[in-house]
């Protein structure tokens, strides 16, 4: 699900899916109260029946800790930040439905930055009916954007203390660097903040690479080549620990989960039903992954991250260094938590293989010729302390696959 953007007033579908194709009227002739300070509450942490909860002026925003939920209302925050003239809206689980969370630039003149470094606030509940007059709006206020970020920061680190670690700690503890950096430079005006934002842009940017299509490793289609570059790094990667794991790319059982599973209170449901099936991926999982993707993965071992595309057999495209962590699409660490992040590495496999059983049909449309006895590889294994292996490979049709396994 998308965050939903709006740029002008008028009558706006907050959410097909969780408003039940429910409206809300945007008007300019609300008169929203100017604000300092949101809410002198604490946030609240129900850690044993999963719910994290925000206070806004006295309002409570609760958050499931499921993927979803929470990183909608953190890239809510976030996007609050270079908002400029746009518009944002999160949507919010609630105990009898879902709220909305609506960030909207001051009607008026933008030739005053005085009002470019405001935000209009408006949160609206929905009783979870399928009558649009049954959603109510519960605050309307306006706030600096630095002083609602700032803030809204504080309540964060709070429950990131309470935080139950497998489901949430490692989701929002980089959102909390995000919301350091800014918060730490202090109040800026509208101006000085875009500048500040095109410096960061041109300075993650200047390889060009917008597109995981466009990202392009050393290209190897031999077990023996492989097994010589492995070779040459090893001295590198060996006894260092692995940090995190990215993606640049498509993450292809994602709308899966988006659209057909669903996991609220220790159960999952499909189509709104109970279920004894759960999806391939979801974002909280922290064993027995397997993640099937279009595009490279990056494995962060210290200050040397290993940038692997393997969607065909015995071709990968593989190089060191190259992606800036602003271009990664997905961090899937928390999927992998528990028995590869954090480990020493202490050795890089390949399988091989001389039977072209299922390559060749995709090898041979970019040219490639093999016939059985050649020198080709199947899987790429990276080993551990633990004994766990993080298994690179090909679904033999289209895309890459990466497991833990045993």
């Amino acid at each position: 699900m998308e965050i939903n953007i709006f740029d002008k007033e008028g009558i706006y579908n907050l959410d097909e899916e969780y408003g039940n194709d429910k409206f809300f009227y945007l008007s300019s002739f609300f008169t929203p109260k100017e604000i300092n300070k949101l809410s002198k509450k604490e946030p609240l942490v129900d850690v044993e029946h999963g719910t994290y909860c925000f206070d806004i002026n006295g309002y409570d925003l609760k958050l499931c800790t499921d993927y979803l939920h929470i990183t909608l209302f953190l890239d809510f925050i976030k996007s609050i930040m270079y908002a400029g003239s746009e518009s944002k809206i999160a949507v919010l689980d609630n105990e009898d439905g879902y709220s909305y969370m609506l960030s909207f630039p001051i009607y008026g003149s933008f030739d005053n930055n005085d009002d470019l470094d405001k935000r209009r606030i408006v949160i609206l509940d929905d009783n979870n009916t399928d009558n649009a007059e049954n959603i109510t709006v519960k605050n309307d206020f306006i706030i600096y954007k630095y002083e609602f970020v700032k803030q809204m920061n504080e309540q964060l680190h709070k429950i990131y203390e309470n935080a139950d670690e497998k489901k949430c700690k490692a989701i929002i503890g980089e959102y909390i660097e995000t919301f350091d950096e800014y918060v730490n430079r202090g109040h800026k005006s509208y101006d000085e903040e875009m500048e500040i934002y095109a410096e960061n842009i041109e300075e993650k940017g200047d390889n060009n690479i917008s597109d995981s299509k466009d990202w392009q490793g050393k290209r190897i289609i031999w077990a023996k080549d492989l097994e010589d570059y492995f070779n040459s790094i090893k001295h590198t990667l060996i006894g260092k620990t692995i940090d995190k794991i990215y993606i640049f790319g498509g993450l292809r059982e994602f709308s899966m989960w988006d659209y057909e599973f669903e996991y609220k209170n220790g159960e999952w449901y499909f189509d709104g039903k109970e279920t004894n099936k759960e999806p391939s991926y979801y974002p909280f999982k922290t064993e027995n992954t397997q993640l099937v993707m279009d595009g490279p993965i990056i494995l962060w071992f210290g200050d040397t991250n290993i940038e692997i595309d393997y969607w065909q057999g015995s071709v990968v495209n593989i190089t060191q260094n190259t992606l800036a962590k602003s271009q990664y699409t997905y961090n899937v660490s928390t999927n992998f938590s528990k028995n590869i992040i954090d480990h020493k590495l202490v050795d890089i496999q390949i399988h091989k293989t001389d039977k072209v059983y299922f390559m060749d049909f995709l090898a041979n449309a970019e040219g490639i010729r093999r016939k059985d006895g050649d020198d080709m590889f199947e899987e790429i294994w990276f080993i551990f302390d633990n004994g766990y292996k993080l298994e690179i490979t090909t679904d033999h049709t289209d895309y890459m696959v990466v497991s833990e396994v045993k």
